[in-house]
């Protein structure tokens, strides 16, 4: 698929195709836009007439695949008048203005979204030229919210996390109803039964069709039978990453439900919620999991069988893996700081406390000494002046992405027999708290 204007093919079916969450070119960032050509133009057109099917009133360039920092829109009422803004920055907002919310790349889920009311923005026009304005009200928020998706930023990293789960499910079985009934193009705009939801900011026509599906996923093909191992919140996207990609999450394994506040009461991990929520078999030790793989280990030379998973993957579960159990399954893990700086607990957090202008996330070998295993990717951001909270939200999206991404790229049938890829050894010394 196109992910610049140099790859695009041109094709109306790529061009009016809209990715939806869950798919890792939404959750990076753009890079901005260097040679306003013919070719740019004609992605431009091309774009529009992606955005007037859907329809909606603005559409960034990572929401057809395309990885460059522009975005398009048209609040014409009477007549139509598109607009292009390309490599923009917003210099200044004030004031608060609450107004319900959509996303072509959320279909059918919109929420009330508080953004600055008023906006000044600079940027250039589809002629080249530098451009600076003042937007307010819908204008500044459209503005706002294709902004947000050049940044890897959805309208569900906005809200209530328990609200944003329940809209990644109401999608999924939605799109998983349409395969159902053999449409593969997913949401479209057609004749026949139809209903009026939320799009980018306005309404928009797709298909609504009954299903009886129970809400538990279904693997597509080529999909990793994956056994998912992590605890806190920052672990909650990449599992949900997983599931949206069609992967088969076999099993979560996360800590014990906790015991927190003055009476007492014990409360699940977020891990554990967000896992219940997709309809997932959770255990709460590592016992299950290797107990189910010596008994594949005992009947597969006799049988034939297939292991009954591919992949492990680990995302801050908080607890060393057994090499009986690492001698039975491959396992990932992604690390959250740019290895091999800041191996071990709390990178995010030793990052900022040293310093450090960089950090980033790592999708690592699980090896039996902790953090020595080689990387498979990485990928960077700068510190700044982010929060700390800001900051483990970003790479949490990043790394969900990270991990989609090569595992698309992965030969599942190597992957069932037990190869994984080579993977690059650290290189230089883990630093010490301090040093």
């Amino acid at each position: 698929m196109p992910n610049s204007i140099e790859d695009h093919s041109y094709n109306r079916l790529v061009a009016y195709s809209i990715r939806i969450v869950g798919d890792p070119v939404l959750r990076r960032v753009a890079p901005e836009v260097t040679d306003i050509d013919g070719a740019f133009v004609q992605v431009v057109d091309e774009m529009f007439e992606a955005m007037y099917a859907a329809p909606g009133l603005g559409l960034a360039a990572p929401q057809v695949g395309i990885e460059q920092r522009f975005f398009v829109y048209d609040l014409g009422t009477d007549v139509p008048d598109r607009r292009v803004l390309v490599n923009p920055v917003i210099t200044g907002s004030d004031g608060e203005w609450y107004y319900d919310e959509g996303c072509l790349s959320v279909p059918g889920q919109y929420f009330e979204i508080m953004r600055p009311k008023r906006i000044e923005v600079t940027g250039r026009d589809l002629d080249g030229n530098e451009v600076s304005f003042e937007a307010d009200d819908l204008l500044a928020r459209l503005i706002q919210h294709e902004l947000d998706h050049l940044n890897g930023v959805l309208l569900l990293d906005l809200i209530d996390p328990e609200d944003a789960r329940a809209a990644r499910k109401a999608v999924r079985e939605a799109r998983l109803a349409e395969a159902d009934l053999g449409d593969p193009r997913g949401w479209s705009i057609s004749s026949g039964a139809s209903a009026s939801v939320a799009g980018e900011f306005g309404p928009r026509l797709v298909r609504v069709r009954a299903s009886s599906r129970s809400g538990r996923q279904r693997p597509r093909v080529g999909s990793v039978r994956i056994a998912f191992l992590g605890t806190p919140e920052v672990a909650v996207t990449p599992l949900e990453a997983l599931v949206e990609a069609g992967h088969e999450v076999a099993v979560v394994v996360t800590a014990p439900d906790r015991r927190r506040g003055r009476g007492g009461r014990t409360s699940p991990t977020p891990v554990k919620a967000a896992a219940k929520g997709l309809h997932l078999r959770v255990d709460e030790s590592l016992d299950p999991l290797l107990a189910s793989l010596r008994a594949a280990s005992a009947v597969r030379p006799a049988s034939g069988g297939a292991a009954p998973f591919d992949l492990g993957v680990v995302v801050a579960y908080g607890h060393l893996l057994p090499a009986d159990l690492l001698g039975r399954l491959a396992f990932v893990n992604l690390h959250f700081s740019l290895l091999p700086r800041w191996r071990g607990a709390a990178p995010v957090e030793r990052a900022i406390l040293e310093g450090d202008e960089r950090t980033g996330v790592c999708l690592m070998a699980v090896t039996e000494e902790l953090g020595a295993g080689g990387v498979y990717r990485r990928a960077e951001t700068t510190v700044g002046d982010k929060t700390l909270t800001d900051l483990w939200a970003e790479l949490s999206r990043t790394g969900a992405a990270l991990l989609v991404e090569w595992l698309a790229g992965l030969d599942a049938g190597a992957l069932a027999a037990g190869g994984l890829p080579p993977a690059e050894p650290q290189v230089g010394r883990s630093p010490t708290r301090g040093s």
